[in-house]
């Protein structure tokens, strides 16, 4: 069994910044460009929690796929995203890729529709997460939709999360439809924007667990 304290920590709050650049460095031109004007979009709202979270979930996300080699010169075009494992779609997400013998596997997806919340898509790892610790449920359901408390955090924050298989993504958008199929689930998990930043830890460990788990060819 997993142990949650085996886990690495979340960043604290204007401790991520060098994090944040060395993300962007890593991505091609245009998704970089995509990537920062999404987020002067959300700098530009009242409060900053927005802008911070989603930082703090994409390099989260980023440093649990593979990083590019150094030995090959990176492109100047958007494929040095796509050799890194990022790649943008528009403004709404970021897609998140990692090697899966001589192919690419989509791990993730981070959707951003500026509506009050954000979205995690990830390889299902639900189970190994509870039996982790990291995840506590589910507590209640609303609208349908299970939710799930947030171990080892102040306040008992919660999450929504909603499993996904080929028979309930018919005409979802590209950027985690594509995650299912052949057998395979994902996890949509819905986070409210505002909220403490010790939940990151606990979905840490649900997103970690998941690329383990495809590392293991599972």
């Amino acid at each position: 069994m997993h142990r949650f304290d085996g886990f690495g920590s979340v960043a604290a709050p204007g401790a991520d910044e060098a994090d944040y650049q060395a993300f962007l460095s890593r991505l091609g031109l245009r998704d970089r460009q995509t990537v920062e004007r999404h987020v002067a979009a959300c700098e530009a709202e009242t409060a900053p929690e927005h802008a911070r979270l989603w930082r703090q979930l994409a390099c989260q996300l980023a440093s649990l796929t593979a990083a590019p080699t150094t030995a090959t010169p990176a492109p100047r075009t958007g494929a040095a995203s796509r050799q890194f494992g990022v790649q943008a779609a528009g403004q709404k997400a970021l897609q998140f890729f990692t090697a899966d013998g001589k192919y690419r596997r989509q791990l993730f997806a981070l959707e951003d529709l500026r509506d009050g919340v954000l979205v995690v898509y990830t390889v299902d790892a639900l189970a190994a997460a509870l039996r982790a610790g990291a995840l506590r449920g589910p507590i209640r359901t609303e609208d349908g939709v299970k939710i799930y408390e947030l171990c080892g955090c102040d306040g008992h924050p919660t999450v929504a999360i909603e499993p996904l298989s080929a028979d309930n993504v018919a005409g979802a958008p590209d950027y985690y439809r594509h995650m299912v199929g052949w057998n395979r689930t994902a996890l949509k998990v819905t986070l409210r924007v505002p909220g403490n930043d010790d939940r990151l830890r606990a979905l840490n460990v649900l997103c970690a667990l998941a690329a383990q788990q495809v590392a293991q060819g599972h």
